[in-house]
């Protein structure tokens, strides 16, 4: 029997550690490559073009697995609104906010404000009427906006700016109204990574295009950028087949609270990478450890004699 539960948890921990970890390391991943491409921080139209560039191949790759799992490739009529609408707002909107939010600011700060989404979509499904706000979830909330502050705390270079930290915490704001979008995409019969694979196809042809219209290029394609570019769009192929793969076997509560892990993974990767944004500083670390308490409080499930959805 003890065994048995070791082998369950390995089962269910293997690839989560990996996709979270993947994960974070995207975020100074793509710092590193904005460098090598000679990417501008206030060039959109070049940001755009890499955000095509990236996420068209990946979603080719979902593609395959999808197809080598032989789903349903193609979505019935009625699924193509809510789908369109989830590739604009989970690929087109966040990434075109995120990738200059990013340019404006550390990869650090990047990874620790990537966990919002889970308060934004709290908040947004009970504005909606879709769930109840309970307390226990306005305190996760809460204890992840005081990880805000703190991060933000004392001002200076290391400051909040609306060209940075705000446009990300509206790309933020965008990917937890996707993920209400999503659910009436999957329950609408769309095999999730089937969805996946179409908005990042569909969402990076829009991106590339608009790149391309308003001049996007690389001053440089070396070989490096080209890895870095290339490892970008596996670790979104990869990570979303793998998470994909998990919501299937698993309640939603448990692999959710576990996204909590990316930031941390992120953290740490660009302490690793890119040593000279003080990753690992106190300030930092604080305000990762209260977003982290709060999207587990925020996720966690609650016992009641049997489990239920907190």
């Amino acid at each position: 029997m003890r065994r048995k539960r070791i082998e369950d948890a390995l089962r269910f921990l293997t690839p989560v550690l990996l996709a979270t970890a993947l994960w974070g390391s995207a975020f100074p991943g793509v710092k590193i490559a904005f460098s090598f491409l000679q990417i501008d921080a206030d060039n959109i139209a070049q940001q755009m073009y890499f955000a095509g560039l990236r996420f068209i191949p990946a979603g080719l790759l979902v593609f395959a697995v999808a197809a080598a799992r032989k789903k349903t490739l193609v979505p019935r009529r009625e699924n193509w609104p809510p789908l369109l609408l989830m590739s604009g707002m989970q690929v087109v909107l966040y990434y075109g906010l995120y990738f200059y939010g990013q340019a404006h600011t550390s990869s650090v700060r990047t990874a620790i404000l990537n966990a919002t989404p889970a308060f934004f979509t709290v908040g947004f499904a009970h504005l909606l009427g879709m769930e109840r706000l309970t307390l226990r979830r306005a305190a996760g909330c809460l204890a992840g906006f005081l990880g805000i502050l703190v991060m933000n705390a004392g001002g200076g270079a290391g400051g909040f700016t609306f060209r940075g930290e705000g446009l990300l915490l509206l790309a933020m704001a965008s990917d937890g109204i996707s993920k209400l979008i999503s659910r009436s995409v999957t329950r609408g019969g769309v095999d999730p990574l089937v969805a996946n694979a179409w908005q990042m196809v569909l969402g990076g042809g829009v991106l590339l295009l608009a790149g391309l219209c308003g001049g996007g290029h690389f001053g440089a394609f070396p070989v490096q950028g080209a890895l870095w570019l290339g490892y970008l769009a596996v670790v979104s192929a990869v990570t979303f087949t793998l998470w994909m793969g998990l919501l299937k076997r698993y309640d939603i509560g448990s692999v959710s609270v576990c996204s909590f892990l990316t930031p941390v993974f992120g953290t740490l990767a660009t302490a690793a990478l890119l040593p000279q944004e003080g990753a690992l500083s106190p300030r930092y670390l604080l305000a990762l450890l209260l977003i982290c308490c709060g999207v587990v409080i925020v996720n966690a499930r609650v016992r009641r004699g049997k489990s239920v959805q907190a």
